[in-house]
């Protein structure tokens, strides 16, 4: 990754991490404070309805000792009273049955017999002198009074029923047992009083006896119970798209083996609703803090880096040997400091560079110079001595000075042609222009390089293959042909019957040009002095090819090497930048 990449990315962390870890924390504490808020909400609930029942109880055992006693137990005296057929004023009774029982607020009123038949129902005129439909007249025989939870049926409905059960006596024998109740229908559910937004349900098993639902919710009820089994009605629930907590409250049940229960349903609150709704804005609101900081981050690390990359680059061009760039950067700060430090070393390499430039032109016009005259002096001998001969003999008026004068003239006339050819060749690379440098494909840039061998091209002696096309390098036609052309005449000349194998490939970002022959190959010691101006292995040859060939190729910023192994051939390497 780049550094405008890991500046722009530290920035993202730097300021998207606190921001998500602030949400997060902020979220996770406020559901923590609701739960704990509504766990103590359900709780003081339950307890709430707990109280609620034993006083409810306690009221009811009153409301049915009350009808006992009522009017000097007027209710008594009609049990006990009979006519001569052995009956009761059964009508009498059933009409004060229903005054007491309207009179004390009770649901139902109804006076059983000890051996458990009705004998008046205030809520059931009609219902009298047949089994009562309670199944725990015998636990109220036992205790006297009795508190608790039973089912009750009116026509076609089914209630469940709060009841206090007690025993009529006279005189040690029981009379009657006089049962009285409240319904827990939807009205009294809704009267109790729960926390807000709470509703309740009572049930005994699937069976819904009534709730504080809406009529269209409680028929989901219904089938929520439904399609669950009681036990497994423990777990969190949808009715009318919300969500409900379901939590319970046993009720003590005088059927045996019924169990009856109240069912609180803790929806979300509203605060928690507003904080999910809360959280989702928050993310929102994260997520574009992120890309806010992303985009500022992107912003300053660009900035910040400009300088940066800008240092990269020049020092890359320095290593290339370029000095074309200084860095512009208006700043006092640190990066100021170090972009005019920078700057003070470009001068310094510059002024170094140009030095060394100077210097090693110098030594190579110094070294070139004594080769020149090293290779001036060896022709002049010879027309040293012809001279001298020549004038030996015409001061001796020797008879064969005719054929001395023929020999001296042609020796003179061939040394001097050597001296012209040396001057030429010497001028010739001492006047080698700059290059004009422009883009083409390197593939192209070889094969019209080489059009002077097509013949050998036809004949396949001269292989020219692409393994990876480098596409673009910088180059002059004219002179990179000379220094080509150059390199495949010298492999020609080394493997005159052979085969010469010129591969144009790709090398990370340098375009490679190898010419390969298969002749002798060349000694380690003839390698080392190969670029040197002047040093030849061939007769006639003038030393300065292999010179010209490495000043072009050091004009296109191109590297050439060699790799030889006697009697295994030579290969030559061209590396060249390629264009980005």
């Amino acid at each position: 990754m780049k550094l405008k990449g890991k500046l722009s990315l530290y920035f993202v962390l730097a300021t998207g991490l606190p921001l998500i870890a602030t949400v997060l924390i902020l979220y996770f504490y406020l559901i923590g404070g609701l739960s704990r808020i509504e766990n103590d909400n359900i709780r003081s609930a339950l307890k709430s309805m707990k109280t609620h029942f034993e006083r409810e109880g306690d009221n009811l055992s009153q409301r049915v000792a009350r009808a006992l006693r009522a009017d000097d137990y007027q209710l008594l005296q009609i049990l006990l009273t009979k006519n001569r057929q052995g009956q009761i004023d059964q009508s009498k009774l059933i009409d004060l049955t229903g005054e007491y029982q309207n009179l004390l607020k009770l649901g139902f009123l109804e006076i059983v017999s000890p051996d458990g038949n009705i004998l008046a129902s205030g809520i059931r005129p009609t219902d009298f002198n047949r089994p009562t439909d309670f199944g725990f007249i015998d636990q109220i025989l036992e205790n006297g009074s009795v508190t608790g939870f039973t089912s009750y049926r009116v026509g076609e409905d089914k209630y469940l029923s709060y009841i206090n059960g007690q025993v009529l006596t006279y005189n040690d024998s029981t009379v009657a047992i006089f049962i009285g109740g409240i319904f827990l229908d939807d009205y009294y559910l809704r009267e109790m009083q729960l926390p807000y937004n709470v509703q309740s349900a009572v049930l005994s098993g699937r069976e819904l006896y009534a709730s504080t639902f809406d009529p269209n919710l409680k028929e989901l009820l219904k089938l929520e119970l439904n399609n669950r089994m009681a036990e497994e009605f423990t777990d969190d629930f949808e009715l009318g798209e919300v969500d409900y907590n379901p939590y319970y409250q046993l009720l003590y049940s005088l059927n045996e083996g019924i169990r009856y229960q109240i069912m609180l349903l803790y929806p979300p609150s509203y605060a928690r609703l507003l904080t999910a709704q809360s959280f989702r804005i928050y993310a929102v609101v994260a997520i574009a803090g992120i890309l806010i900081a992303g985009l500022l981050g992107y912003a300053f690390a660009q900035k910040l880096s400009a300088p940066i990359l800008e240092l990269a680059r020049a020092s890359e061009k320095i290593s290339q040997g370029k000095f074309d760039r200084k860095i512009i950067w208006f700043s006092n700060d640190e990066m100021g400091t170090l972009v005019d430090g920078f700057n003070e070393m470009y001068d310094r390499l510059k002024r170094s560079q140009q030095k060394l430039i100077q210097a090693e032109k110098l030594a190579a016009w110094n070294q070139m110079a004594r080769k020149v005259a090293h290779e001036i002096k060896n022709p002049l001998t010879p027309i040293k001595i012809s001279i001298e001969d020549l004038r030996r003999s015409y001061q001796k008026n020797e008879k064969e000075y005719n054929q001395i004068l023929e020999n001296a003239s042609s020796t003179i006339i061939n040394e001097i042609d050597k001296l012209k050819r040396i001057v030429d060749e010497f001028s010739s690379f001492a006047k080698l222009p700059s290059p004009e440098l422009k883009q083409i494909k390197a593939v192209d840039l070889v094969k019209d390089s080489l059009k002077l061998y097509n013949n050998l091209i036809q004949e396949g002696r001269l292989i020219i293959k692409t393994k990876e096309d480098p596409g673009n390098v910088l180059a002059d036609k004219g002179l990179f042909s000379q220094a080509l052309v150059n390199i495949v005449k010298n492999a020609i000349e080394a493997d005159p019957e052979g085969t010469i194998e010129v591969t144009v490939s790709r090398e990370e970002d340098q375009a490679v040009i190898s010419v390969i022959d298969h002749g002798p190959g060349i000694s380690e010691k003839i390698r080392a002095q190969m670029f040197t101006p002047y040093f030849t292995t061939k007769a006639g040859g003038s030393g300065l090819g292999l010179v010209i060939t490495q000043r072009i190729l050091f004009d296109h910023e191109a590297d050439i090497s060699v790799n030889s192994e006697e009697g295994r051939g030579t290969e030559f390497v061209i590396r060249m930048p390629v264009v980005k």
